[in-house]
Formats: C-alpha cells, sequence, structure tokens
C-alpha cells in the first residue's frame, strides 16, 4: 500500500475546485489520494472507476473522503477487498486531522 496523503506534502492549487499539482499534472483531490493509497496492479483503472463514483456521490474533497463509511463504500460498489484498503487509508487521513 502507498504512503498515506499528507497535507503538508502537497500544493493546493485551487482549493475550492479541489485541484492538486503532481509534477505537472493537475489531479482532482480524489484522484491524488486513491494514487497515493494503491490498491492493485489494476491501480489506474481502478482509481479512475472509483473517482468517478466518489465524485459523483460528493466524495469529492479530503474532508469528506475521511467521513466515508463501509456502508458508502458499499454503495458506491467498491470490491470488498478495496474496502479494507481505503478504510485503512482513512483512518489514517483522520490521524493527519482534516
Amino acid at each position: 500500500m502507498g504512503a498515506p496523503v499528507k497535507m503538508n506534502e502537497i500544493q493546493i492549487l485551487y482549493e475550492e475546485e479541489n485541484i492538486f499539482l503532481k509534477g505537472n499534472d493537475k489531479l482532482s483531490v480524489v484522484a491524488f489520494w486513491l494514487n497515493k493509497i494503491d490498491m492493485s496492479a489494476n491501480g489506474n483503472r481502478l482509481r479512475v472507476a472509483y473517482e468517478i463514483k466518489f465524485i459523483q456521490e460528493g466524495f469529492d474533497s479530503l474532508r469528506m473522503i475521511s467521513m466515508m463509511t463501509k456502508d458508502d463504500l458499499n454503495f458506491l460498489e467498491v470490491k470488498r477487498g478495496h474496502q479494507k484498503i481505503i478504510l485503512h487509508a482513512i483512518e489514517e487521513l483522520n490521524g493527519e486531522n482534516i
């Protein structure tokens, strides 16, 4: 699993739009966070699918992600194994006091 996202490790460009800078790429905070937790060899495909689901259902910021529950992940049809990884990453995220 990748390292947890720490707010002081990323530069916020447009806080209201949740866009972060990573090299020359602009990523949504959801994409950046999902990238950091790396769920499998198919990580990019899954990241994009989960990113779309998260944003469509309003989990579009680290603050909202930090409040996600297992029920939310079930509703979003996140694979069971990935739920464990995501829930663990949320616990670590909450330790950062978002």
